[in-house]
């Protein structure tokens, strides 16, 4: 549960339980801000209409009102050409059907999230609140998540399905993180060699002939592989993973035999659902790089359920007192990194750059972290947005 950090009108929160804020008429149906547009009205699931707040303090906006809806990202492209939206979030993954686009521009940042496979090691214990890794999983086994992280080429996903605006990631910190992301960190390249090497190096060989490589202790073994369905690419990505692990004799097969609802896919991996040995997620990682909430013992966040007590150490380090010294906070980031990629509870895969379209009749926009551009600086420079 998180607290949260903006401003509430007393006079109409200040009586109402913690437990019904969320369903409160001032949160869900008449919602009270303090910022440059104020609600006029809320369709539930598809749009809501914003006014101009006359006395905003920073100035009242050129645009008298804001039309906010909610779109399929399939057709979300075609909407932008034909002159329907202004602005809008682009997906990546159909980069090839607007690089071209001549009513609006793409303006992007590599966002603070990160995409990754995670590795099932035990259970949430809800009592003591922390995890509980079990050493009988064969996800435990370090060998074999490695040689699963040098098994996939990252470079080629960004590539070949995000068109570039995607890159291999090298730690758990995000590069937007100036200080604390260490960028010489060596990650995992594509090198199915090494792979198969580390995995007969630590047992896992291939006794019956049958293509996939047994456990140490010659016991057949088959992966659940959890992944989201989405976008165009959610399955070929996820069938390129499975193909490449198979490429080196690991045996990973889709939970269910196809990919995951949302809600459906972290239902159950909250619940350490025992059919998901790997999964496919991603996090936003917010305004703070400290990974406690993500990797910590007591993290319910920590979906992987795996914790050691250098692990403890390490983030302890960049909690403690000592770490109000830059010098001393830089170095134990620095020491988490090292330490979360030669363990690799989970395998970071891609940063990523979050577009957005702007379509030629608005004067100016920005999307950059702390950015200082003011809404009564934005103009429209045509009654209607621009078509192609």
């Amino acid at each position: 549960m998180g607290v949260s950090s903006y401003i509430e009108p007393e006079h109409l929160l200040g009586e109402v339980p913690v437990a019904e804020l969320e369903d409160s008429e001032y949160v869900r149906t008449n919602p009270v801000g303090f910022g440059p547009f104020q609600i006029e009205s809320i369709t539930p699931g598809e749009s809501v209409t914003f006014s101009a707040f006359d006395d905003y303090f920073d100035g009242r906006p050129n645009i008298d009102e804001v039309i906010l809806e909610v779109v399929n990202p399939t057709t979300i492209v075609s909407e932008l050409k034909a002159g329907n939206y202004d602005i809008a979030s682009l997906p990546s993954d159909q980069y090839d059907t607007y690089s071209d686009a001549t009513n609006f521009q793409s303006v992007g940042f590599l966002e603070n999230a990160y995409t990754y496979l995670g590795f099932k090691q035990g259970t949430w214990d809800a009592e003591a609140g922390e995890v509980v890794t079990d050493s009988e999983r064969i996800t435990t086994n370090k060998a074999l998540r490695q040689a699963m992280a040098y098994s996939i080429d990252n470079d080629a996903i960004a590539t070949n399905f995000y068109h570039g605006l995607r890159q291999n990631a090298n730690t758990l910190i995000t590069p937007n993180f100036t200080d604390y992301h260490n960028a010489d960190q060596e990650g995992y390249g594509y090198d199915p060699e090494q792979a198969a090497q580390i995995l007969a190096d630590a047992g896992f060989v291939d006794n019956d002939g049958d293509g996939f490589v047994e456990d140490p202790d010659g016991e057949a073994f088959t992966l659940g592989f959890a992944s989201m369905s989405g976008g165009e690419t959610a399955e070929p990505i996820a069938q390129y993973y499975i193909q490449a692990w198979g490429e080196v004799g690991i045996n990973v097969e889709l939970v269910d035999g196809q990919l995951m609802e949302f809600n459906s896919f972290y239902e159950r991996l909250e619940a350490d659902d025992p059919a998901i040995d790997v999964y496919q997620g991603a996090w936003g990682t917010g305004g703070d790089p400290n990974p406690t909430g993500l990797y910590g013992r007591t993290a319910a966040f920590n979906y992987t359920r795996w914790a050691t007590e250098e692990n403890d150490e390490l983030l302890a380090a960049i909690e403690s007192d000592e770490s109000f010294d830059e010098e001393f906070r830089q170095q134990a980031f620095y020491d988490w990194q090292a330490y979360a990629m030669e363990e690799l509870p989970v395998i970071p895969t891609l940063f990523r750059y979050t577009l957005t379209a702007v379509n030629n009749r608005v004067s100016n926009w920005d999307t950059s972290i702390g950015s200082d551009l003011k809404w009564s600086d934005i103009y429209l420079l045509a009654e209607e947005p621009i078509a192609e």
